[in-house]
């Protein structure tokens, strides 16, 4: 589905260059001057969330960094904040930067969705940032956070996410508190991610539709449009944090933050699946996923002998009934996990399944969430095509670089000769 929140560190800069960032961030708004819509703002602050709008571009001039004369318990250096000289911190969501909003559309394009990101930023203070010259921000910027989502669309509109978040109301993952929020969300949160699913139609009304009218960014008409198709679609999303990035490439980078060049689509698709496969613990592809409790109990007779199925089957209805939690407690720590592996190579769900009281949770006396439905990149219902204007975007930007690159490389060859013809040798500047 799309890129969403990313959080860049560029290199350290000049005294000057910050001084001349922090002057000119004071307010910036980007004014579309034919309608008068309000297209991107610049704030100096942090954002008050994931669904904040902004941009914001902080100036900082202090960094975490070990220090060996602290030691922490085991005798290794301990993490202090110290000075250094001045960097640039920059986030936003560039979803919302490129279409307005975040509902559908996005891309999987990372390099585009920082450079896009950074050249807006450029445009907007009438500066020169690192990387900025050639257009080659991937080899001067870090990464410190990226969210990543997927978005289905459920024909049966809410009832069928209620039904989803009430029989996830016991989800496990393995370390993690479960923070629930009723019939619309479910949050898993840790040091390394941040694993969320809820129901978008709620979380747009609250956050984004009444801003996007009174800013002029889209008609009153159109709000209602996208409030209508955000009812229907649950939103899965994974924020990745330093800790995870720097672990996955510590083998490159030696527990550095990233370049920007290093998150590719595959990267952020493994982490998405990953980390939602610890939560659904389902081994199999959608079609071969069984939840109902009578095929539970023929898949496991069919795949093991029948005092096995039997123990497994009452595991099963236990983990249903009161949650894989309260089950883990109960049983052996080997006896747990060997459960859960062998049905989850049966292909048995326990998350979604259980007892329902239909009408009590969405007013209707039959179930509406599809059987097969997995929030995975795989499944049918996921909305996945880019927005067209992206896929120009990406055109024209692409064309822009190749152009900037041809003109480094004439720069770079002229300058080569020069030093050969007048035998003069120095490192070239750039």
């Amino acid at each position: 589905m799309a890129v969403d929140t990313v959080r860049l560190r560029s290199p350290y800069i000049s005294e000057e260059l910050a001084e001349l960032v922090e002057a000119e961030c004071t307010k910036r708004l980007g004014i579309d001057m034919r309608t008068g819509n309000v297209l991107w703002e610049i704030t100096t602050g942090d954002l008050k969330g994931s669904y904040d709008n902004r941009i914001a571009v902080v100036v900082k001039r202090k960094e975490w960094k070990a220090d060996r004369n602290a030691k922490r318990q085991g005798g290794k250096a301990a993490t202090v904040m110290m000075d250094c000289p001045p960097y640039i911190e920059v986030e936003a969501s560039v979803h919302k930067l490129l279409l307005g909003h975040n509902i559908y559309g996005g891309t999987e394009d990372f390099v585009l969705c920082c450079r896009y990101l950074l050249q807006t930023i450029e445009q907007g203070l009438g500066i020169t940032l690192p990387g900025g010259y050639y257009g080659d921000y991937e080899r001067h910027w870090q990464v410190k956070r990226i969210d990543f989502s997927y978005v289905f669309h459920m024909e049966a509109g809410m009832e069928a996410i209620e039904q989803f978040f009430y029989l996830m109301r016991n989800a496990y993952y393995g370390r993690r508190n479960a923070e629930t929020y009723g019939l619309n969300g479910l949050r898993f949160n840790a040091s390394t991610t941040v694993l969320k699913f809820y129901h978008k139609g709620p979380e747009f009304r609250k956050h984004d539709m009444s801003r996007l009218v009174r800013a002029g960014v889209f008609s009153q008409s159109h709000a209602f449009e996208l409030l209508q198709l955000a009812t229907d679609l649950l939103r899965v999303e994974v924020e990745i944090k330093p800790r995870k990035m720097r672990y996955d490439f510590d083998k490159t980078h030696h527990g550095t933050d990233p370049w920007i060049k290093d998150i590719t689509p595959e990267y952020l698709r493994s982490v998405y699946e990953t980390e939602v496969s610890r939560v659904m613990k389902e081994g199999k592809k959608a079609g071969d996923v069984v939840r109902d409790a009578l095929d539970v109990e023929d898949r496991l007779r069919a795949m093991y002998p029948s005092g096995r199925a039997g123990v497994l089957f009452n595991a099963y209805v236990r983990m249903a009934q009161f949650g894989i939690q309260k089950y883990k407690s109960a049983v052996p720590k080997r006896t747990f996990y060997r459960h859960m592996k062998e049905l989850k190579e049966a292909g048995v769900s326990v998350q979604l399944t259980g007892e329902v009281n239909l009408e009590e949770v969405s007013g209707i006396a039959e179930p509406v969430l599809p059987k097969d439905f997995q929030p995975l990149r795989d499944d049918p219902r996921r909305l996945g095509d880019a927005d067209p204007e992206i896929i120009k975007l990406a055109a024209d930007m692409n064309k822009k670089r190749a152009t900037a690159q041809k003109k480094d490389f004439r720069i770079r060859t002229e300058a080569q000769k020069d030093a050969v013809n007048s035998q003069t040798h120095y490192s070239l500047p750039f």
